[in-house]
């Protein structure tokens, strides 16, 4: 009976042992998981970034466009006036 318990301890050891190791892998899992969510975080506030210089770029091109529409609107105005 002695033997049998003993036998029931060391499989119990090893099935705690592999437990043990299927928790260690699927905390590497999850420390890898978070480090790919962290980098995305990263590449999302960079798409922001670069979003908001191209709204910029956009506002001060339509900006450029409008002051131009004001140059031809004058030209035109001086143009009518030769006639």
């Amino acid at each position: 009976m002695r033997k049998a318990s003993f036998e029931v301890a060391k499989a119990s050891f090893e099935v705690a042992k592999a437990s043990f190791e299927v928790a260690k892998a699927g905390f590497e899992v999850a420390k890898a998981g978070f480090e790919v969510a962290k980098a995305g975080f990263e590449v999302a506030k960079a798409g922001f970034e670069v979003a908001k210089a191209g709204f910029e770029v956009a506002k001060a091109g339509f900006e450029v466009a409008k002051a131009g529409f004001e140059v031809a609107k004058l030209l035109y105005s001086l143009q009518r006036r030769d006639l």
